[in-house]
């Protein structure tokens, strides 16, 4: 006899369980650029959120490699010169 979770039912509870696990990450990762780019002070402020509005995770991605990664960097201090 099989138990409640092997075959079918036990693959498509699975599958469930990482595609909700992958939403969850998704959001929060969405969120996470959505805060920082209502923060910072940048170029197009405006168009880069409403950019992440309508595009939610799609923005969001491009969001972090175009403006985003240019944030990081001016935030970081120089680094010292070995002498």
């Amino acid at each position: 006899m099989e138990t409640l979770f092997s075959g079918l039912f036990g693959g498509m509870l699975l599958f469930g369980l990482v595609m909700l696990g992958v939403g969850i990450a998704a959001f929060v990762f969405w969120l996470k650029m959505l805060i920082a780019a209502i923060r910072h002070d940048y170029e197009h402020k405006g168009v880069w959120i409403l950019m992440l509005f309508l595009f939610n995770i799609i923005g969001a991605f491009i969001f972090y490699f175009v403006p985003y990664q240019q944030i990081k960097a001016a935030k970081k201090p120089a680094q010292p010169t070995q002498l």
